[in-house]
């Protein structure tokens, strides 16, 4: 393996570095290492290129850092030799793919080494074995329009803009309901450990255990640099063969809006029903605009009573549904942050469905007292619940199980996110405590898991998973010295 024989070079440059210039930071002679080595071509501390690669995550928190150099990786060679530099460096590092994370330093680090897989971007279709094979550096919108004309797609994330670091999150899909979380879909992977070593994870091979960890396991186990996952037939433009789009309601409808969330998450198991309602607030002159938007699709010719009956009892101020492609449903939720950067921050709770609706009108009503007391200084909140049947949770497991093993489904993932005006670059001392304070005291069901891809970074997400336990004895197996987490910024718990 080329970390192998790599590493001992590695060792001596750096003693020489150490010897010429002991004021370089560990990044900096990693960097001077890359710089000089075999994949110098493609790695950058300067220039338009690195400006473009250092302000590209979609957060305009992490697109303010500044790394020391940018590998802009082409192969899994390129990252496994920037990954073992990085390792006998003992630097810090962030791999960015899609970058669409809101989490302070995820996709992006401050005077360490980044590992930028934008470049790293082909997909192929397998007809024979009914697979996708996807590089890292695809966009699920890039991925669907390629996918769509044979008629097929992934479980992919609900935004265009989001990338595959979704998978390794669990990810949610319309087709989750259908499938399992998205991660449930993967069938093998390659993997760049920390050391720089190459491996190749499926269920059944000798890292069957890793790659489960890799299902849930966010950016702690490894670097993904191809993914193979289940291909799903959905059908091209032309077919219509679901039906949905958007319910808008008024700020009067918030109470049996609210009934009707807890009632679906508790009654609601039809695997051919997807939902996403989020309560949004827009912030000007100390005024906030709010709204509340319904996104239902059923993969049939309409949408059941039984399923979305009590939803479409409530009155709308505007109703937009119609036959949809699965293409269609999947691109109605645009991304206004793609085109603006701005400062996103994000937080994650869980409710399980119940009769009893007071947990979730107490949720609300903590989410909306932060939002009048500090409307001056947002830009945009929501407040999102989408449901985890009981059918996504079976699905998944008869694929193998995930890292994140819940216990059952019958629940809503609740994500708090907060925009900052356009061209606020940081949040008040005052409103990180406000945030910090919801998410302790905000309601959530214990025994069910958070979702990592909508939590803050302070959050112990992992500590949540029915695989908690598991992810610990995985992990130390596979970073026995701990490396990931003491160089890199990601879940806590390890």
């Amino acid at each position: 393996m080329i970390y192998l024989s790599l590493v001992p070079a590695l060792l001596s440059v750096v003693t020489i570095l150490e010897s010429a210039s002991a004021s370089l930071t560990n990044s900096q002679r990693a960097c001077a290492l890359l710089q000089a080595g075999p994949i110098s071509s493609i790695v950058s501390s300067s220039g338009a290129i690195y400006d473009t690669g250092a302000t590209s995550a979609w957060n305009l928190a992490n697109a303010q850092l500044d790394p020391a150099c940018i590998v802009f990786a082409r192969t899994t060679q390129d990252v496994s030799i920037a990954m073992a530099t990085i390792y006998c460096s003992k630097a810090k590092y962030a791999v960015q793919a899609g970058g669409h994370s809101a989490m302070l330093g995820w996709n992006n680090v401050q005077g360490g080494v980044l590992i930028h897989l934008k470049n790293m971007n082909a997909i192929s279709y397998n007809a024979s074995t009914s697979s996708v094979t996807l590089q890292p550096g695809s966009t699920w919108g890039q991925i669907l329009d390629v996918l769509e004309p044979q008629g097929v797609a992934v479980s992919g994330g609900r935004v265009s803009t989001v990338g595959t670091g979704l998978l390794l999150g669990g990810g949610i899909s319309y087709l989750s309901p259908q499938v399992g979380y998205s991660s449930d879909t993967m069938r093998e992977v390659d993997v760049v450990l920390v050391s720089g070593k190459t491996v190749t994870a499926t269920a059944t091979n000798q890292y069957a255990d890793l790659f489960r960890a890799l299902k849930g396991g966010s950016n702690r186990f490894g670097i993904v640099t191809r993914y193979v996952v289940d291909a799903i037939t959905t059908g091209t433009k032309a077919d219509k063969t679901w039906y949905g789009g958007q319910l808008v309601y008024s700020n009067s409808s918030v109470d049996a809006v609210l009934t009707a969330l807890a009632h679906y998450a508790l009654n609601v198991n039809d695997p051919k029903a997807a939902m996403l309602l989020y309560f949004y607030n827009a912030y000007a002159n100390n005024t906030i605009t709010p709204l509340i938007v319904m996104n239902a699709f059923y993969n049939g010719p309409g949408l059941p009573q039984e399923v979305f009956g009590e939803f479409q009892a409530i009155p709308t101020i505007q109703t937009v549904l119609s036959p949809l492609s699965y293409y269609d449903a999947a691109n109605l939720i645009g991304d206004p942050g793609a085109a603006t950067p701005l400062v996103e921050l994000f937080g994650a709770s869980v409710l399980e469905g119940s009769n009893n609706t007071q947990p979730y009108r107490d949720i609300y009503s903590q989410y909306a007292g932060l939002c009048e007391n500090f409307k001056g200084d947002l830009g945009t909140t929501t407040l999102s619940f989408t449901a985890v049947p009981n059918s996504q949770i079976m699905a998944g497991r008869a694929r193998g199980g995930n890292a994140i093993d819940a216990p059952r489904g019958g629940f809503h993932m609740i994500q708090f996110s907060m925009s900052l005006p356009a061209g606020v670059q940081s949040t008040s001392t005052a409103l990180d405590t406000a945030r910090q304070t919801f998410f302790q005291t905000a309601p959530k069901t214990p025994g069910l898991p958070l979702y990592v891809a909508e939590s803050d970074k302070n959050q112990s997400v992992f500590q949540t998973y029915g695989g908690y336990d598991f992810l610990k004895t995985t992990y130390a197996k596979y970073d026995p010295t701990r490396f990931n987490v003491q160089y890199s910024d990601g879940p806590s718990g390890l």
